[in-house]
């Protein structure tokens, strides 16, 4: 986590300027952004409050997308500058390719940079992350109880998941019908929509598993049974849904009122709020161009256990590199 990798690699000098200067850029929208994030973003103070045994802000506050977001992108920053202190230089040493698992995508433009970008885009990354609190809220795209607007539905081919939400969204009951956002693995997909649009859309799952199991039983039909298994995701915000097209506006508007570059500020915006995440094709690609080792530079190792099958059998390590383990 940030707080391991400012410790152990002695860069909280550096990472402190860097959260000083990107809300600097943000001053200018700071009456719109205390409403969305009223604990502000301010991670080395957190840090600082956690090492002394000092009281932090409330779990659900820090998990919220206005400071999860900035605070995974930050993170991913810190790693990068830990591992070139242990020797890992990723400027002189460039990858051979370099991909984003959903907000990943803001670090691959730092990595692009080399770090000289970082101030900009840590600036975007809040603005995104407090848009997303905002126009999810808005359009209802927001978990209640234990309820999330995403959910990783396993053992399911993701081309017939696709199918069952397009025969779902045409039901007249149906209203802002869920989008599979996310190809994690062959058989794992991650769907986003309104908590209670996702409940119906497990249950007539359930159904069709029902009636499979009724005509397997019938001798009817043969083969594999229909049986997806749903997890609720830790997220306070569903991504990558047309639901959240709004919020591309919001931000771009945000970012001419700062200075930002509009355009990598909406080109960022719409991956993240708005296109699906093929995951799959993307390690396909970067094990085209032949890459040996995947570096993932976190915050934790979820991207490596959603990797690791997907490369299985094609040569290819990878290390989370964000995490103790992995240093």
């Amino acid at each position: 986590n940030l707080e391991e990798l400012v410790n152990s690699a002695g860069i909280e000098s550096e990472i402190s300027q860097l959260v000083a200067e990107a809300e600097l850029l943000l001053e200018p929208l700071a009456r719109e952004l205390v409403v969305v994030r009223p604990i502000g973003f301010e991670p080395m103070k957190w840090i600082r409050a956690l090492a002394a045994d000092e009281p932090l802000p409330a779990a659900k506050d820090l998990t919220t997308a206005a400071i999860s977001g900035p605070g995974i992108l930050l993170t991913q920053m810190a790693a990068q500058r830990a591992l070139k202190r242990q020797g890992l230089d990723l400027d002189g040493h460039p990858p051979v390719a370099i991909a984003g698992h959903s907000q990943g995508v803001t670090a691959v433009e730092s990595l692009k940079a080399h770090g000289t970008r970082d101030v900009e885009l840590l600036a975007i990354g809040q603005l995104i992350g407090a848009a997303g609190s905002l126009v999810s809220r808005r359009c209802g795209m927001v978990g209640r109880g234990d309820k999330a607007p995403m959910v990783s539905v396993l053992n399911v081919d993701p081309a017939r998941m696709a199918e069952l939400l397009d025969e779902f969204a045409q039901d007249v009951r149906t209203v802002l019908a869920p989008a599979l956002s996310i190809r994690n693995g062959r058989r794992s997909v991650v769907i986003t929509g309104t908590p209670e649009q996702l409940a119906r859309f497990e249950l007539y799952c359930e159904k069709i598993t029902e009636k499979e199991e009724a005509e397997r039983k019938n001798k009817t039909r043969g083969g594999a049974i229909f049986r997806p298994i749903f997890n609720q995701l830790n997220v306070e915000v569903g991504f990558h849904t047309p639901r959240l097209a709004a919020g591309v506006d919001l931000v771009n508007e945000w970012a001419a009122r700062t200075g930002l570059d509009r355009e990598l500020t909406r080109e960022l915006t719409e991956t993240i709020f708005v296109k699906p995440v093929d995951w799959v094709a993307e390690v396909e690609e970067l094990a085209a161009t032949g890459a040996k080792w995947i570096v993932d530079l976190g915050p934790s190792d979820t991207v490596t256990r959603l990797t690791a099958p997907i490369i299985r059998g094609l040569g290819i390590g990878i290390v989370p590199a964000a995490t103790r383990a992995g240093q």
